[in-house]
């Protein structure tokens, strides 16, 4: 009787190891898809945290005490903004902003809105012309004075973009 173990006379099939082999090869495949797929994910939202920590930079450097929008008498002590100043002013301001310059390399404009017995104003200044594309917006609620008796709550909206040369 042959035994089982040392049986010699068995046929070795070569091809069996090709199927195994390919399978492997996908499963790499499909790993390194993976990782790269992770790894451009995580490159995008890197680059969108960038953009929002650049709008809220100008944002920040706008509504600063020494900053531009305080130097022309539209931001009051406090925080608060003089919307009616900041209406007739509009476009010294935009120009003003445009020689300063906050974010090299980038377009932005600032909306100012607030709403006042039901009807909204809004005060918006571009300083350069955005070209469609991705804008990141930062906003933050601000006192707005409407005249010498009223102030309503308004919002202050910086949007950026990165401009395409």
């Amino acid at each position: 009787m042959c035994s089982f173990i040392s049986d010699e006379r068995g046929i070795s099939e070569e091809f069996t190891s090709l199927p195994a082999l390919a399978v492997v090869l996908i499963g790499f495949g499909l790993f390194f898809a993976l990782v790269g797929g992770a790894y451009h994910a995580h490159t995008e939202k890197m680059e969108r945290v960038d953009e929002y920590r650049a709008a809220n930079f100008v944002l920040q450097k706008l509504t600063a005490s020494n900053g531009v929008l305080a130097e022309e008498g539209i931001l009051m002590p406090g925080g608060m903004v003089d919307g009616q100043r900041l209406l007739q002013k509009e476009s010294e301001v935009a120009r003003t902003l445009y020689e300063e310059a906050v974010a090299p390399g980038w377009g932005y404009s600032m909306v100012v809105e607030w709403r006042v017995g039901g009807e909204y104003t809004a005060c918006r200044v571009d300083v350069c012309e955005s070209e469609g594309g991705e804008q990141i917006a930062a906003s933050k609620k601000i006192p707005v004075r409407v005249n010498a008796a009223q102030t309503v709550s308004g919002t202050f909206t910086v949007r950026v973009w990165e401009e395409k040369k």
